[in-house]
């Protein structure tokens, strides 16, 4: 990436650490992923106390490096990025990333994906990096793959949402 556009990155969109305030505009960017009809059936499960009593709980003991994508210009939430369930014997690592428009994937997210993996791999001995999407976030998947993911798997009917049901893709990162 040319210094110039990393600066001009850096000026559109900041990564925060979590603060209560984006509570609620993290939430709907969650149901935005998972869907109404999965959280019909879940309704105790996913509602809004739950995930944050939830999102709590993993900020303390499962997620690193949990970031809120933030927009410089005008103080927008976009989403959020972050890694979990690190295993120092194995050096392995998920991640995942979700904005609540595919647009900021266009305009930030591969050079994002990118800064943010390379700082966790300067901080953690990581050999392989793991990430996931439902088959119907192509964009999502197309970026994964611009930052070196490989599709590895796929585990078929995993997720039903809008009517049917929808395949998860696994992607690696070595």
């Amino acid at each position: 990436m040319a210094k110039n556009s990393f600066l001009e990155l850096r000026n559109k969109v900041r990564l925060e650490k979590y603060n209560e305030k984006y509570l609620k505009e993290l939430y709907n960017i969650f149901l935005l992923y998972n869907g109404k009809e999965f959280i019909r059936y879940e309704k105790n499960f996913f509602n809004s106390h739950y995930f944050e009593y939830n999102l709590l709980k993993k900020l303390k003991t499962r997620y690193i490096k949990f970031r809120v994508l933030k927009n410089t210009e005008n103080g927008e939430c976009l989403g959020f990025i972050y890694c979990y369930n690190y295993e120092e014997i194995n050096e392995t690592i998920f991640f995942d990333i979700l904005v609540k428009n595919e647009k900021y994937y266009e305009e930030y997210m591969i050079e994002i994906i990118k800064q943010y993996l390379s700082n966790i791999r300067k901080e953690k001995n990581i050999r392989l990096i793991y990430s996931h999407s439902l088959s119907n976030q192509d964009l999502k998947i197309s970026f994964l793959k611009q930052c070196n993911f490989k599709v590895i798997g796929k585990m078929k009917e995993y997720r039903y949402y809008n009517g049917c049901y929808l395949d998860m893709k696994i992607l690696q990162l070595f």
